[in-house]
Parts: structure tokens; sequence; C-alpha cells
């Protein structure tokens, strides 16, 4: 399941998206992307953010979201 993971660098935070699962039965880092600062985070999500020219997707919960379609029909 992917998660927020905060990393301090330096004394200044990072996030990332994270997603763990079980590896021979120990967890394990599955994948690691990187977001930004918690500041370029904000400003994102306040409408701020309109100078991005590269995005990535990556597909996340699209198992969940099978399921949520599934009960929704």
């Amino acid at each position: 399941m992917a998660h927020f993971h905060i990393k301090t660098k330096k004394r200044r935070p990072y996030l990332y998206v994270r997603e763990i699962a079980r590896v021979d039965g120990k967890p394990k880092v599955i994948s690691q992307i990187y977001i930004g600062s918690p500041e370029k985070v904000t400003g994102l999500l306040g409408g701020k953010g309109t100078d991005i020219l590269n995005l990535k997707v990556e597909e996340f919960g699209s198992l969940w979201l099978a399921h949520q379609i599934d009960r929704d029909i």
C-alpha cells in the first residue's frame, strides 16, 4: 500500500510516496517517488503550481479503484 514518507536531509524535510510489500516475510520498499518539499506540495494544493511542465504518472491503488467501481455498479 502506498503512503507518504518524510525524509529529513540536512535538517530539511522532503516528501516521498512509498509502496511497501512483504518479500520473504519481511517488509521491503517496492517503489519510492520523490514529490517535493512541503512548501512545494502546499503550493500545488493551493493552486499556485501552474508552471508544471512534466507529469509522471505512477499506478497506485488500482486494485482499490477496481473494487470501488465494482461496488458502485
